[in-house]
């Protein structure tokens, strides 16, 4: 005999969809707009105390036609320095901006001299030892960096007594450098800046969109002074709302990270619920006693390890346990990896230091597809700069620039031993049919073997041999 139930009949229950379900069009646009709405385009704020009291702030753009256009692109408009350095600190978004400056600078560079009437061998020593001294390698990731994170850094150039005259340009010769007159250099962060003025009048100019003067924290700096880095450049249009900086790599690997994180975090949870058990029972009679119904269930729970054990009742009540299928966990999550290294162009191996398993693991293809990459960043976007140093260094160090000098980086791909004594053996026979024609004589190969570092004859003197005897020499040893 059951119980019969009384109570009025209710409305059918129905399943509610949840929210993460819907994809209609609309509902997802309200909920991106109503998330970024506060990232559209405008004209950029500085901080207070970067630009003096008196001076008006703001640009002319309309960018109200471009946010009336605003693409369902989440992440297409500057989010500010502050947003950006918040970002900075998940580890995913620094390694990435750190690897990618790393990489530029992993073989170094060499500072050459295209000059065959003159020897600066002991010039460029000295500028070397000058680079060095400067801590120009750090000062040059620190701005790598920033650039990267912000889409936008300064590399400063500090003279001595030159408080007064920050405003004026500075002009690379040995008027205004002299000997001994260079501090260092200093990096500073755009949020510390904003343009003084620019030409936005005429395209036809070379400083078009383009400021030739900065405030830093109210003390108005030529653009001579102290060099941009920017890396992913914007349009024209746009330019003045991203504090005339770039895309930052933050922003554009945020939708990745995002994807990432979700399901970094899912899959511990999927293997947490890896494990079901289901306990058939007599649901009538237990929900008659919720308290022993939730005692009973309780109890299970309880003992439900490798040491503890559970009674039924066998006739009423049986166990069945339900597993979660794994397969293709690790492929997903190796996917999602990946994806996160397109907006910086780095291999899955570079930017994690492991090689992925599973699907589109990193090959040869991609060290490939990273190296033209990076080295299209070093020729493009810091080799400019390095030349502004190394003329700067140069007046510095001896009150005049020389201009055969030139900065080259060293090949990013690495030699092994074998591929090392096949070129030497090529170069040897090279600088052997250069001497038998007359074309250059042995001194001069010699000077190519000792400063090419592996060459395995690096840095050795040229010593003549002579090969043949003195004729008086012979003719009285054949007289004896």
């Amino acid at each position: 005999m059951t119980k019969r139930n009384n109570a009025p009949a209710g409305k059918p229950k129905t399943m509610t969809v949840g929210e993460s379900w819907r994809v209609g069009d609309d509902y997802q646009s309200k909920k991106i707009d109503e998330h970024f709405k506060h990232v559209k385009h405008k004209a950029y704020e500085p901080m207070t105390g970067v630009v003096p009291d008196n001076f008006i702030v703001g640009d002319s753009v309309d960018y109200g036609v471009m946010n009336y256009s605003y693409m369902k692109s989440s992440y297409s408009a500057f989010m500010g320095y502050s947003f950006l350095a918040n970002l900075a600190q998940k580890s995913e978004n620094r390694i990435a901006c750190e690897q990618s400056v790393n990489e530029v600078f992993r073989r170094g560079f060499k500072i050459k001299s295209n000059s065959t009437a003159n020897d600066r061998l002991g010039v460029i020593s000295q500028i070397e030892d000058s680079f060095q001294s400067f801590g120009i390698d750090g000062h040059l990731k620190s701005l790598g960096f920033k650039a990267e994170a912000f889409g936008n850094a300064f590399l400063f150039v500090k003279l001595k007594g030159d408080e007064n005259e920050l405003g004026r340009d500075l002009l690379l010769d040995s008027t205004k450098i002299k000997k001994g007159d260079l501090e260092g250099f200093r990096v500073i962060e755009p949020m510390w800046t904003y343009p003084q003025g620019y030409n936005a009048t005429d395209p036809m100019r070379h400083d078009f969109f383009i400021p030739q003067s900065w405030f830093v924290l109210g003390k108005q700096v030529s653009a001579s002074r102290m060099k941009s880095l920017v890396i992913y450049s914007v349009p024209d249009m746009i330019k003045p709302s991203y504090n005339f900086g770039g895309l930052s790599l933050i922003q554009m690997m945020l939708p990745y990270v995002n994807n990432w994180e979700s399901v970094r975090d899912d899959i511990p949870k999927i293997v947490n619920t890896f494990r079901t058990y289901i306990l058939s029972c007599n649901m009538e009679g237990y929900l008659q006693s919720k308290v022993e119904f939730d005692r009973r269930l309780d109890t299970f729970i309880y003992g439900k390890d490798n040491h503890g054990i559970l009674a039924i009742d066998k006739a009423q009540e049986s166990l069945e346990q339900m597993n979660t299928s794994l397969a293709g966990l690790q492929d997903i999550q190796s996917e999602m990896l990946r994806l996160i290294c397109v907006p910086s162009r780095l291999s899955v191996t570079s930017l994690t230091g492991s090689q992925p398993s599973g699907m589109n693991a990193s090959g040869e293809g991609e060290r490939e597809a990273q190296h033209e990459n990076i080295a299209n960043k070093q020729n493009n976007i810091y080799k400019p700069i390095i030349d502004w140093i190394l003329k700067i260094i140069c007046l510095n160090e001896f009150g005049e620039f020389y201009d055969d000098l030139f900065i080259d980086f060293n090949p990013l791909d690495e030699l092994s031993d074998t591929e090392l004594a096949e070129i030497n053996n090529k170069k040897a026979d090279t600088y052997v049919k250069l001497v038998d024609a007359d074309i250059i004589n042995p001194e001069q190969a010699n000077k190519a073997l000792a400063a090419d570092k592996h060459s395995g004859f690096n840095g050795i003197k040229y010593e003549a041999v002579d090969l043949y005897p003195d004729e008086d020499l012979v003719r009285e040893e054949k007289d004896a």
